[in-house]
């Protein structure tokens, strides 16, 4: 998942994921502004274009909430650790010390350090010698769930070569006119 802000503070959500009634862009959006703490109204989840989408797996088995949400948990705390980086030493403090709430970036320690989320990762910050630092950030998250161990290329075999098997099933009724 790649996570893109604009210039007007909203967000694009970029995945190869499709939603085909699963909810998932609903979904993805409700995750993403939860973790950012911006409106929802802020944040898009464009059609999927494989030319500049990361790679999905697949849409199979209503499994994109836990993969792709996974994926973007894990671009949001790269964004949220690209801007706590800039801002701590723009600010002088540390790292654990700034959230975020309401659109905002806040320091615990000290309240009055606070700048608009929007701002940061548009523009950058001022350091303390006066020079931009910062500018377009763009987060990156992937997610491979864990202890899966791939196939044999000879057997086929593994001691776990998926998470989960995605199953279907089909029927047809056939009837035969043996006249005609």
């Amino acid at each position: 998942v790649f996570i893109k802000f604009n210039e007007d503070g909203s967000v694009n959500i970029l995945t190869s994921g499709m939603d085909i009634g699963q909810g998932f862009q609903t979904v993805l959006t409700q995750m993403a502004a939860e973790v950012l703490t911006i409106p929802p109204e802020k944040i898009k989840v464009p059609a999927p274009d494989t030319d500049r989408s990361p790679y999905e797996w697949q849409t199979v088995a209503s499994r994109l909430t836990w993969s792709v949400g996974n994926a973007l948990l894990r671009a949001c705390q790269d964004v949220k650790d690209q801007i706590f980086s800039l801002l701590s030493r723009a600010w002088g403090v540390d790292k654990e010390d700034l959230y975020l709430e309401d659109g905002q970036v806040i320091c615990f320690t000290n309240p009055a350090l606070r700048v608009e989320l929007k701002s940061v990762v548009i523009n950058g910050v001022r350091m303390p010698d006066g020079r931009l630092e910062g500018g377009p950030i763009m987060g990156r998250g992937m997610f491979v769930p864990p202890d899966v161990t791939g196939v044999d290329p000879e057997t086929g075999q593994g001691d776990k070569p998926v998470v989960h098997f995605t199953t279907g099933a089909q029927a047809v009724e056939v009837e035969v006119d043996v006249e005609t």
